[in-house]
């Protein structure tokens, strides 16, 4: 199945960026215990990825974030965003 053509939102890498920064995380440290390299986690922080279910689960788990908690954070970057 092809992956959508719509446009990356942003808005998910800066919530898990935030978050993570918040807890004093490393992205070095988070990606070890999510099973993604730094380099992943990077770029889904900076919003060149579109990253998969799995993916955003798997760095939920490793943030101890709650997915309602993740949708609730990335409502506050895009309302930071229209500002």
């Amino acid at each position: 199945m092809p992956r959508s053509t719509l446009p990356i939102d942003p808005n998910l890498g800066l919530a898990l960026r935030r978050v993570r920064e918040a807890l004093g995380e490393s992205q070095e440290r988070v990606a070890l215990r999510s099973g993604l390299t730094a380099g992943t986690l990077s770029n889904l922080e900076a919003g060149k990825s579109d990253p998969v279910w799995s993916t955003i689960r798997a760095v939920c788990r490793a943030l101890d974030l709650p997915l309602n908690e993740l949708g609730s954070k990335i409502e506050l970057e895009e309302e930071e965003r229209q500002e």
